[in-house]
């Protein structure tokens, strides 16, 4: 497998990976602080957030 690239945009990120039979996989998480300050990621969106997914999504679509 190659190493995976990430494509980002504030705090959405795309990482994308091709598997063993050379097939391109993305995983889309957001990424934040906790109340502690560590940083946390989580593949839940809320609404007002699905535009820039879209966009995270776009970007991946045509770099990959």
């Amino acid at each position: 497998m190659k190493k995976p690239n990430e494509i980002r945009i504030g705090n959405v990120k795309a990482v994308v990976f091709k598997d063993q039979y050379n097939q391109i996989n993305v995983k889309f998480e957001k990424i934040y602080k906790d109340k502690k300050d560590n940083w946390k990621s989580t593949p839940y969106f809320k609404k007002k957030e699905l535009l820039l997914l879209s966009q995270v999504a776009k970007k991946t679509f045509l770099e990959s």
